[in-house]
């Protein structure tokens, strides 16, 4: 198997890590601001756990051996040269975040029975779908909806007027647009260097053909479209469907899926509370974690919002959340039922009715 960090290299930082961890009584979802401090160490090792879990999950697709030393093969590739890129957009992702959206498109794409063409272009699309986080102009932060929510409820603090908050409400969204919009413009310019430099180092692996490296800019090009599109609606902004995800384009659809499952995930929620810690925000991973599935819901909302799309193509998003993929949506009930299970929250219903309950009565 090729590893990120030689086998000796990663046992130890392992071991750093867990002899770390216990002498700090650091615990995933009871976070103190002295935690913060292990953050850009872990980064490190939580990519090279990922990236193995990940190289054993190809291994053991049903793709030909040669595919699969293939398909691995430009995974490590494509990551060395992305990794500079990474450690610049750190601050806005971490860098485990790229290769957990690639776990998570792989066992997608396997789950769903796609092809192997279709499965490298996702695999290599996850990686890189934020590659461009670290050369957006520096006077654009990320500002999440939550922040937005956070600001608003400062200023109600603070003793605002409702037209003074509407005003500042609305410079915090225009400027989280542009953010991620610049993030996918400079994601797409950075993504076709590193597909061009790929393709000319035919001496290691197959070059990837110009169609599928246009597949995969364009898609990182749309990526984060929906969030934007909750932007606007918070604006009373009209959009249609040409803002949100094109329904009739698998391989964004699959990397929207595999790239919000990250939200669930335990590092994702980790990532989360600890940028509400630097906030002085402390929260309950539960409520970080309800507010994170609330928004699945709120993003399908948007397609029923939006103009131009039917009550057919309605019906296959699943569960009334943004999963359109029957993998996608048995991989998010999966992770929250494993959320509460790291919680000690008792639950003993069906898989169907983890949503309702997390949702409504985790409270």
């Amino acid at each position: 198997m090729i590893t990120l960090f030689q086998d000796s290299v990663s046992k130890t930082l392992n071991t750093f890590l867990d002899v770390y961890e216990s002498k700090i009584d650091y615990k995933s979802f009871h976070l103190q601001l002295q935690h913060i401090c292990i953050w850009n160490c872990k980064q490190f090792i939580l990519g090279n756990e990922i990236f193995n879990r990940t190289c054993v999950l190809i291994e053991n697709s049903p793709y030909e051996d040669e595919e699969i030393h293939e398909l691995i093969k430009i995974l490590k590739y494509l990551f060395d040269n992305a990794l500079p890129f990474y450690v610049l957009g750190m601050d806005k992702n971490p860098i485990h975040h790229n290769l957990q959206v690639v776990e998570n498109i792989v066992q997608i794409v396997i789950g769903e029975k796609e092809s192997f063409q279709f499965a490298r272009m996702a695999a290599i699309l996850a990686l890189l779908h934020d590659v461009g986080n670290g050369f957006v102009d520096p006077k654009l932060a990320k500002i999440k909806s939550s922040d937005i929510k956070d600001h608003v409820k400062n200023l109600y603090d603070e003793g605002r007027t409702e037209d003074e908050i509407d005003r500042e409400t609305e410079k915090e969204i225009k400027k989280a647009i542009l953010f991620r919009k610049a993030h996918m413009i400079e994601g797409v310019k950075i993504a076709d260097r590193l597909i061009d430099q790929l393709n000319k180092d035919n001496d290691s692996m197959r070059g990837i053909v110009i169609e599928n490296m246009k597949e995969i800019t364009n898609c990182i090009e749309i990526h984060d479209n929906p969030s934007i599109a909750d932007h606007y609606s918070q604006l009373d902004k009209n959009f249609n469907k040409s803002h949100l995800i094109p329904l009739n384009n698998p391989l964004a659809v699959v990397l929207r899926e595999a790239d919000r499952l990250w939200m669930v995930s335990k590092e994702g929620l980790e990532k989360d509370l600890f940028d509400d810690l630097k906030k002085k925000i402390e929260n309950k991973a539960i409520e970080k974690l309800r507010h994170n599935l609330k928004r699945f819901v709120n993003e399908y909302n948007l397609y029923c919002k939006a103009n131009e799309i039917n009550s057919n193509e309605l019906s296959k998003f699943k569960g009334k959340t943004l999963f359109r993929t029957a993998t996608g949506y048995r991989l998010l009930k999966k992770y929250l039922k494993l959320r509460l299970l790291e919680l000690d929250i008792e639950y003993h219903e069906d898989d169907e009715k983890i949503i309702p309950f997390i949702l409504d009565k985790a409270r």
